[in-house]
């Protein structure tokens, strides 16, 4: 018998799917059965599932009769023999050692599951991929390599979420029932599922190790969907109509529900204003939250000791006026996109571009900048760090000034980039050919349609 079972829902992924299953069949750890369960692809997905059960026996591939993700994975947990279950998004891939390590690590540690930080992937247009790494946060070490109980960490539940980046002991998920909610499409049915986690999950091991490369620059993904704030209140009412009502523990578990709630409603929100007018109008999503809120308030459920001053202000005027709020972000979201597209013409003023920064946010400009179309970055110069970068040498600042004296430089570094900017004043670069990129790490930046 297999030892871990790998599933993997599909839809109309044929652009990806190759890449996805090609990095599950070379896994270090190969004592697998892969369930490809798929929702009637039409775009040559299908065949090359085929292709490659024909060449690996571990392959079996399923029809599903609903296009519904939570159903998809749902039949994929009822089919598994395994000890152990996987999942892997098909838009997506995993390193070489995901299964080995993880699954290690159950059996050394008995968890039920065990989680690993995960890559934000980004492949690029001149063929260079950035991968930005995601953990709990800067500094942040109390929950890695022991043992916890997710019900007596119910603060992890604003920030650590997310169903992929794990293997789960499979007796763990029948035992309790765990499921995804079935409604159509692929969009938030995994926010029930990781809910019944917190209620009953009391051996979980996460690792600082990295294994699962997430896609965050694919147009059609889920996480970009019109109608988002919509499936988003589907997925909220499953939860509070059946999750809670069969579920014990939940008490502990609520003031943190009602913030991650809410960051993951501006989230959508702030997508909503995106779009626009090609966004659908969700006043009826408007009101069921603003409905939960406000009950949530009167039974003393939001902990303000919780909330930053800036998400508290947004959820009562939220509270205050619904119709306000929307204008606020619609209104907010063009000033942004006015401030972005005179920061790029800028850029495409000059024909050489020096990007001043190596972190996370250097590499997120040249990201943005090569989703507007910008192909002028010639290096980037660094104060810290030498080598290479994005496929572009790292020179010092004197040495980017020195060989590109006539270009653009933009400043990435955040907190320090009035230093920076003094530091290229004194060598001589003229106030006119420096410009910030201040806008942060946001992925919707890097969708032309949101533009």
């Amino acid at each position: 018998m297999a030892e871990i079972t790998v599933i993997l829902p599909s839809y109309n992924v044929a652009d990806y799917i190759g890449e996805c299953l090609e990095s599950v069949v070379t896994q270090t750890f190969q004592n697998m059965e892969i369930l490809c369960i798929d929702a009637g692809s039409t775009d040559g997905t299908l065949e090359i599932i085929k292709n490659y059960m024909r060449a690996d026996g571990r392959i079996r591939l399923y029809l599903s009769d609903k296009k519904s993700f939570g159903y998809q994975m749902n039949m994929g947990i009822r089919m598994a023999q395994s000890p152990y279950v996987a999942f892997v998004e098909t838009d997506d891939y995993v390193l070489p050692d995901m299964m080995a390590t993880l699954h290690g690590l159950a059996i050394e540690h008995d968890a039920d599951i065990v989680k690993a930080d995960f890559d934000n992937v980004v492949r690029l247009s001149d063929g260079q991929t950035w991968a930005l790494r995601e953990g709990f946060g800067a500094g942040e070490t109390k929950y890695y390599d022991r043992v916890i109980s997710l019900k007596k960490h119910p603060e992890l539940y604003i920030a650590e979420y997310l169903y992929w980046r794990g293997l789960y002991k499979r007796e763990f998920l029948t035992q309790y029932g765990l499921c995804f909610q079935e409604t159509p499409g692929a969009s938030n049915q995994d926010i029930g599922f990781s809910y019944q986690l917190y209620l009953h999950a009391d051996r979980v091991y996460f690792t600082r190790d990295a294994f699962y490369q997430y896609r965050r620059n694919r147009a059609e993904s889920s996480n970009y969907c019109r109608d988002a704030l919509d499936r988003l209140m589907q997925e909220y009412q499953y939860i509070e109509e059946k999750v809670k009502s069969q579920a014990k523990g939940t008490r502990q578990l609520q003031p943190y529900y009602w913030q991650r709630l809410f960051r993951q409603m501006l989230a959508r929100v702030r997508l909503f204003a995106a779009y626009g007018d090609k966004a659908q109008e969700p006043m009826q999503a408007f009101v069921y939250f603003q409905g939960l809120f406000e009950k949530a308030e009167q039974d003393g459920e939001i902990d303000e000791m919780l909330w930053n001053a800036a998400d508290l202000r947004e959820l009562y005027m939220f509270l205050s006026d619904i119709e306000a709020y929307v204008r606020y972000h619609r209104l907010a979201y063009k000033a942004k996109m006015r401030q972005m597209s005179r920061f790029v013409e800028k850029v495409r003023a000059r024909k050489e571009t020096v990007i001043f920064g190596c972190g996370r946010e250097g590499g997120f400009c040249n990201c943005f900048l090569q989703s507007r179309a910008v192909s002028t970055v010639k290096v980037f110069c660094d104060n810290y760090k030498t080598g290479s970068f994005m496929g572009k040498a790292i020179l010092t600042p004197d040495e980017a000034v020195r060989e590109y004296r006539q270009a653009v430089f933009v400043l990435a570094g955040g907190r320090y980039n009035r230093q920076m900017k003094g530091q290229l004043l004194g060598l001589g670069i003229p106030e006119g050919q420096i410009v910030i990129y201040g806008f942060g790490i946001d992925w919707l930046y890097l969708q032309t349609e949101a533009w």
